[in-house]
């Protein structure tokens, strides 16, 4: 943010990223920084930083669906691998049974 000469304030009072994000408010901010332009840059950035964060349940939510799509892809993958393994078994029997009638011939 460029403001990192709040960076000893915020050590010396133990405020950390958990604070800012569930406990910080605007009337608590102003009484550690007196800059309301300040101020307002940062209570925008916890703001910023709250609209990205991602509850834990979500994340769970997330990795399952993310490990469902990969079982379903690998599945996917398998089938054709046995459908190309059988194509492949024909042809061979194919030639197998046209050799055999073409000797006898």
């Amino acid at each position: 943010m460029g403001l990192p000469q709040y960076a000893p304030i915020f050590i010396q009072k133990t405020i950390n990223g958990k604070y800012l994000m569930k406990k910080m408010t605007q009337e608590k901010l102003s009484k550690i920084i007196q800059d309301e332009f300040h101020q307002e840059r940062i209570m925008d950035e916890i703001e910023e930083l709250k609209k990205e964060e991602v509850s834990p349940a979500e994340k769970k939510r997330e990795l399952k669906d993310k490990l469902k799509r990969e079982a379903e892809q690998n599945e996917r993958k398998e089938d054709e691998l046995k459908r190309e393994a059988e194509e492949n078994r024909q042809k061979e029997m194919k030639f197998v049974f046209l050799f055999f009638f073409s000797s006898i011939l």
